[in-house]
């Protein structure tokens, strides 16, 4: 499965520091001559994603990548949507729900 993940920044580089640098390696990095907010950082990478899974993920990693694997399992398993969020900051909490009724 190709998988596109999405990194929305502005000013943040230093904060992610090796996960950016690695990024860059295996991934396309897509950005705007100027800030022009996160709802079109993540439009545009929507348009240019070619994966069969799209994750977005907050630059200042307050989700981490490395719960990807878990969440590609779920949809290798057959989920059509699985969703996380963070209820600790301690720990990360995932929402998981088979095709809508």
């Amino acid at each position: 499965m190709f998988v596109s993940v999405i990194f929305p920044a502005y000013n943040e580089a230093e904060s992610i520091g090796e996960v950016v640098e690695g990024a860059r390696k295996v991934l396309s990095n897509v950005s705007h001559r100027r800030n022009l907010g996160k709802t079109v950082d993540i439009e545009t990478g929507l348009k240019v994603s070619k994966g069969d899974a799209i994750f977005l993920i907050d630059a200042d990693l307050q989700y981490s990548p490395e719960d990807i694997p878990k969440f590609l399992k779920m949809i290798e398993e057959g989920y059509d949507v699985v969703n996380g969020w963070r209820r600790h900051r301690g720990g990360f909490e995932s929402f998981i729900c088979r095709s809508p009724p």
